[in-house]
């Protein structure tokens, strides 16, 4: 579960970028000066952007929960998001 969590904390961190809420360095950032976090960058893209802050919603969403198939489905929404 662990794992799963620090997972997610990555796509957070990857959408949040280190300036905004929901951010923790603690966690890693494998995105780390590629831009300001994906959320704002994509800012004047509204269909991305929209996407994205649903990703971003799910990810925490699942940061919540200790129970494994929860945290799969929402690591698994992330995924199709990417692809969309």
């Amino acid at each position: 579960m662990a794992m799963s969590h620090t997972h997610l904390h990555h796509v957070i961190n990857c959408l949040a970028g280190p300036k905004e809420t929901g951010y923790d360095a603690a966690a890693g950032d494998p995105c780390q000066n590629q831009g300001n976090g994906a959320l704002a960058d994509s800012a004047s893209n509204h269909a991305l952007h929209g996407k994205l802050e649903n990703a971003s919603a799910d990810a925490q969403a699942g940061l919540k929960s200790n129970a494994s198939a929860v945290v799969q489905s929402d690591a698994g929404k992330k995924a199709t998001t990417a692809d969309s």
